[in-house]
């Protein structure tokens, strides 16, 4: 209806800028404070999902290789809230055994085959996924290892006085790509969230990997998890 009235796309993006603009520093309050609620019940419901991570420890036991992006302001001045270039690592070795991968990816391939394999989370149209709260074993295996997963992260990427147990896991899934079926990409896209960790489930196989634009001012950079093998994470 405002597209119609307003006489154009053009002006419908101007009416939207004046009446945000318009609010009231009370009403800013009110949108703050909502924000605040949302996220805090947000939270409250990841840590009920995933309750391991409060457990984690201030210390990691898996070292990592950084990945420098081109720039000291890419995701904010200073690179804020990281403090550093240094905004990928790859883990040295794995944070999951094989023998859990192999089992993560059997139970997805067996989910898969009753249910069919999709694309809710990610709306990606070159991959297929499960989400980890449908493969029980799965879940239990990475709820395990969560606490030491989140302390690699928070030692890689955040400054010190970021606590791993106060992290949550906003999402959890099982990504899987079939070059045979032209399932083999995700677009290139940014993660709307903190952190994220990506844990090669599979090896032996050609190509493969993951290219991170800001990394050596865009130059294709393969998926540094491969470095660790089967099970070992990057971290971005």
């Amino acid at each position: 209806d405002e597209r119609e009235r307003s006489g154009g796309p053009h002006r419908v993006v101007d009416m939207l800028f004046v009446h945000a603009a318009a609010l009231s520093l009370t009403e800013l309050d009110a949108v703050r404070r909502l924000n605040a609620r949302s996220h805090r019940h947000e939270c409250e419901a990841c840590l009920r999902a995933w309750p391991t991570i409060a457990s984690a420890p201030s210390c990691r036991s898996i070292a990592t290789t950084p990945r420098l992006v081109g720039s000291d302001a890419l995701v904010a001045p200073g690179n804020a809230p990281f403090g550093s270039r240094a905004l990928v690592h790859a883990t040295v070795e794995p944070v999951l055994a094989p023998e859990t991968c192999a089992d993560i990816i059997a139970e997805a391939e067996e989910r898969a085959a009753a249910d069919g394999w999709g694309s809710r989370y990610t709306l990606q149209s070159g991959s297929d996924e499960l989400h980890l709260a449908d493969l029980p074993r799965a879940s239990a295996a990475v709820a395990a290892a969560l606490p030491d997963i989140a302390a690699i992260a928070t030692a890689a990427l955040l400054p010190p006085e970021h606590k791993p147990s106060d992290l949550r896991v906003l999402n959890a899934l099982v990504v899987r790509y079939d070059a045979a079926r032209s399932k083999d990409h995700m677009a290139p896209h940014g993660d709307a969230n903190l952190l994220t960790v990506n844990v090669a489930l599979s090896a032996g196989h050609e190509g493969g990997g993951t290219w991170f634009l800001a990394v050596r001012g865009g130059e294709a950079e393969e998926e540094a998890a491969e470095e660790g093998g089967e099970g070992a994470a990057a971290v971005e």
